[in-house]
């Protein structure tokens, strides 16, 4: 239930990074207390620059489909990996023992 729950607080920050205009982070993203934070290298959102046009809501009945991705070190997703296989084989000491959404955004230092 960790990695579920990380990737929806990821989903969540990187959507409020991306797509808010202004400098200041939105009132959704603040309940998520240091999970947020607007990297400092990442320019803020120009209209006039932009190739993104507001057209109008999405229908509420139709599904949008929406991929992020996210940079990780390779040293940090290989440790991932490794974390993964030993807590899901039954015959490792770690078998069973998932890492927490804290656990998880320490190893992957997010």
């Amino acid at each position: 239930m960790a990695w579920c729950r990380f990737g929806a607080v990821v989903l969540v920050a990187v959507c409020a990074l991306t797509l808010h205009c202004t400098s200041a982070l939105p009132a959704f993203a603040l309940v998520l207390g240091d999970w947020v934070q607007q990297e400092a290298e990442v320019p803020v959102h120009n209209t006039g620059t932009s190739s993104w046009v507001r057209l109008s809501r999405a229908d509420p009945d139709k599904l949008v489909r929406l991929t992020v991705a996210l940079r990780v070190d390779a040293d940090r997703r290989d440790e991932l990996e490794r974390v993964l296989l030993e807590v899901s084989d039954p015959d490792h000491l770690r078998y069973g023992k998932h890492l927490s959404q804290d656990q998880v955004t320490e190893l992957l230092a997010v």
